[in-house]
Formats: structure tokens, C-alpha cells, sequence
């Protein structure tokens, strides 16, 4: 269940980052970037911790 003040919030939340996205747009992409390249190594340390190679 959605409340006005959390719609309030969401909405804000979404063009304040909007605006940082502008204002600082290769940071952004740097840090979407770091983001994608980080999942295959975090999904292959998992792995291995699974398998019982990582304590």
C-alpha cells in the first residue's frame, strides 16, 4: 500500500536524482559502469564461497 508521503518521497527521490544525472552525467555513467564490470566478480566470489574455496 502506497501513502501520499511515500509517493511524495519516491517522486522526489526520482528527480533530485534525475538533476544529478544532468548535472554530473560521467560520473553516473562511471559509476553504472563499475556497477556491471563488479557482477561477474562478485557472482564468480560467490560461487566459490558456495564451493567452500572462499572462507
Amino acid at each position: 500500500m502506497e501513502t501520499g508521503l511515500s509517493k511524495t518521497a519516491r517522486d522526489l527521490d526520482a528527480a533530485n536524482a534525475e538533476a544529478l544525472k544532468k548535472r554530473y552525467p560521467e560520473e553516473f555513467e562511471n559509476a553504472a559502469r563499475l556497477r556491471e564490470s563488479a557482477l561477474p566478480k562478485a557472482r564468480a566470489l560467490v560461487s566459490e564461497q558456495k564451493k567452500g574455496n572462499l572462507t
